[in-house]
């Protein structure tokens, strides 16, 4: 029988005066929601913690059932961000510096692919209709095959092209050396150690 790790939400206090780090907090525990809590950000006034939801593991990016929950950190209550989901993977997301609007990426179009979607979020904590960004072309979101993974606002102008990044990372990448005790399933998230053999 597989066991799939479920996901809390914690917080910890940092002290940037002399670089330590305070108590581990408790804020919601997947005992709670019944689900596995993944990419909590929160918002730029510290008022809310925007975050996923799936059933078990982290990849929430490949999970069917992912959808997006608000906690209101002064109530200390959550709920579904239901004007933001839809029947397929809502995940990952993104707060604009003034808090104000969200990017997050969905594949409600095919359930294949993922791209970004925009919402407003009022100063009364709601958000409102999600829309993807408009192109020239009404076909442009049916015939592009790229997956915007990990959406994010930035308060400026990009200044780097895709060939520099992806020279950029070739030139400098180093080996990576897993731990040969640890096995890592992608799709679940679930890692476990193998028993040493005697």
């Amino acid at each position: 029988m597989i066991i799939f790790d479920r996901y809390d939400l914690l917080r910890i206090r940092f002290y940037p005066e002399d670089l330590t780090w305070g108590d581990i907090d408790t804020v919601l525990t997947s005992k709670q929601t019944g689900k596995s809590i993944t990419f909590p950000s929160v918002s730029p006034d510290g008022k809310y913690v925007l975050f996923c939801m799936i059933d078990h593991s982290y990849f929430s990016i490949f999970d069917k059932n992912s959808d997006l929950y608000l906690l209101d950190l002064e109530k200390n209550t959550y709920e579904k961000a239901e004007r933001l989901n839809s029947s397929s993977t809502d995940s990952y997301h993104t707060w604009s510096k003034n808090g104000r609007w969200i990017v997050f990426s969905s594949k409600r179009i095919d359930d294949i692919t993922t791209r970004p979607y925009f919402s407003y979020f009022d100063k009364d904590g709601n958000f409102h209709k999600p829309f993807i960004l408009p192109q020239k072309d009404p076909l442009y979101y049916l015939d592009d095959t790229r997956n915007v993974n990990i959406p994010t606002l930035v308060n400026g102008k990009v200044t780097i092209r895709n060939n520099e990044m992806r020279d950029f990372i070739k030139q400098n990448e180093q080996p990576v050396n897993f731990d040969k005790n640890v096995d890592i399933d992608a799709l679940s998230g679930a890692t476990w150690i193998k028993k040493q053999e005697k």
